[in-house]
């Protein structure tokens, strides 16, 4: 599903009908693009300017079509509250050059700015800022020694000066230009595939390429998921590829337990410039750190998450942020931190009916762990018994959980010891037949399962199991108490 975050002025550049999120009571939601020429790079440039409500991006491109300069303008709708604009120039290669971007109060007093200078490779060489406090200007810079903003003069001053004069046609091939590469005609020609993981020794990667449709009409998709050797998903890609040769692409990572680690989702313009990008580091299911870059409205916007206040602020401040800290997400998993996230159980079955009847048969059961400690269970059993000239035929569903309360015999263990319960219905069918009359009834009654069990894992995909419970069936005037027991296979 296509990811309308924040206020979406992106890959405006081409989509025109691109729905957009800029308020959520907007009668009119898209916005209105005109390309004109413009000689600001030279001759045979060309000025694009996208207004919507109450904000305007203009790029500016030379006649090579290198993008030169983003300029954005963004007033709020009444007459309070803070104003933008923001300036990024480009080098000769398609990096950042400078940025300033400048904040407004009511009055349309300059009262905050920004300014940032990068190297050839568009990385910030020196950033530094200024806001007023109490009217009275305080100046930072961002010290690489200290990895913080302190306190001083600013260095970066409005003293750069953009080349006005055409680039050469610069090589694009280093920005992640994204391309479909699947041959999918149409809705009724799908492709999917597993193969062989290239990410995780042992595992398997699924892709899936399709043809869907919004509002806006249709577009491609693809969808990547990686599995590790356990079945555990560890990485997800999902991406969107549009006319224009705009895309979008969301990517997940997942730990060696399924949680969730790593996300991120960013827009791409017909030449691959990202102009919208976040990405989110997760430990315990939650975020612990997060970068996010907006090239729309508020252009050049950029915000940090702040761990101790629980929120994103306003800035790039990697002090707060920086996803190498973390480490990589995409390693295989130690065999002591592994279990299987799927888990079927087979075997054949005694049930003992309040101490008399024997019900022999078959247990079939599936787990799911979303965890090391724990689990969804889903059980269906047959039996089958028999009393003088009775006849019993009874079939039980269950759902439930299950918890495996000792460390050290978890799923993580070779040894794992659970207690669980369940709820469902059981189906009685009896039949009576004595040789010269027959009959049978049938009912449906609430049943349970409490109860224990152990396995043991024999190798990566088998083990042993076994199975035991209270099982009482509440039936009308009476409860049936039973005692089921099981020893079987487990495998994934």
């Amino acid at each position: 599903m296509r990811r309308f975050s924040h206020i979406n002025l992106t890959i405006i550049f081409c989509c025109i009908s691109f729905l957009l999120s800029v308020n959520a009571d907007a009668k009119d939601r898209k916005g209105k693009e005109v390309t004109e020429a413009d000689n600001t790079f030279g001759e045979g440039g060309t000025k694009t300017i996208f207004s919507v409500r109450n904000a305007q991006l203009i790029t500016y491109k030379d006649v090579n079509r290198n993008r030169r300069l983003l300029e954005n303008i963004y007033a709020p709708l009444g007459s309070n509250g803070y104003s933008y604009r923001g300036l990024t120039y480009f080098n000769n290669r398609g990096y950042s050059d400078y940025t300033k971007v400048e904040t407004f109060d009511s009055r349309k007093n300059l009262v905050q700015a920004l300014y940032s200078v990068f190297n050839a490779k568009g990385e910030p060489n020196d950033i530094s800022t200024w806001y007023l406090e109490n009217g009275v200007r305080r100046d930072f810079n961002f010290s690489y020694i200290n990895n913080q903003l302190v306190a001083g003069t600013i260095k970066v001053e409005e003293s750069y000066r953009p080349v006005n004069s055409a680039f050469p046609r610069i090589d694009l091939s280093g920005l992640k230009k994204q391309e479909f590469g699947f041959n999918v005609t149409s809705r009724l020609t799908p492709y999917k595939s597993t193969e062989v993981s290239n990410k995780y020794t042992g595992g398997k990667d699924v892709t899936e390429a399709y043809i869907d449709s919004d509002i806006d009409g249709e577009f491609k998709v693809v969808k990547k998921k990686a599995y590790d050797k356990n079945g555990v998903l560890r990485h997800e890609l999902y991406q969107e590829y549009y006319d224009c040769g705009c895309s979008y692409e969301e990517e997940y990572y997942y730990d060696c337990y399924g949680k969730l680690e790593y996300r991120s989702y960013v827009y791409y313009d017909e030449d691959g410039y990202e102009n919208e990008f976040n990405e989110e580091i997760y430990k315990g299911g939650e975020v612990v750190a997060g970068y996010y870059y907006y090239d729309g409205c508020c252009y050049g916007e950029e915000y940090t998450y702040d761990y101790d206040k629980d929120k994103y602020t306003r800035g790039w401040k990697p002090e707060l942020y920086w996803p190498n800290r973390y480490g990589a997400f995409d390693n295989d998993c130690p065999d002591a931190k592994t279990f299987w996230n799927h888990e079927f159980y087979i075997a054949p079955m005694l049930l003992k009916e309040d101490g008399e009847t024997n019900f022999y048969g078959l247990e079939l059961s599936y787990t799911k762990h979303p965890c090391d400690r724990g689990g969804y269970i889903g059980d269906i059993r047959a039996n089958f018994g028999s009393n003088f000239d009775y006849k019993f035929t009874r079939i039980t569903a269950l759902l439930g959980g299950v918890y495996y309360p000792v460390k050290t015999a978890s799923l993580k263990n070779d040894f794992q010891f659970s207690v669980h319960g369940m709820v469902g219905a059981t189906y009685l069918n009896t039949k009576y037949d004595n040789g010269s009359f027959s009959n049978s009834n049938s009912n449906i009654n609430f049943t349970a399962d409490v109860g224990v069990g152990i396995n043991y894992k024999i190798n990566n995909n088998w083990g042993l199991g076994l199975r035991a419970g209270y099982a009482p069936v509440f039936a009308k005037g009476y409860t049936a108490n039973n005692i089921a027991v099981s020893v079987g296979v487990i495998f994934k």
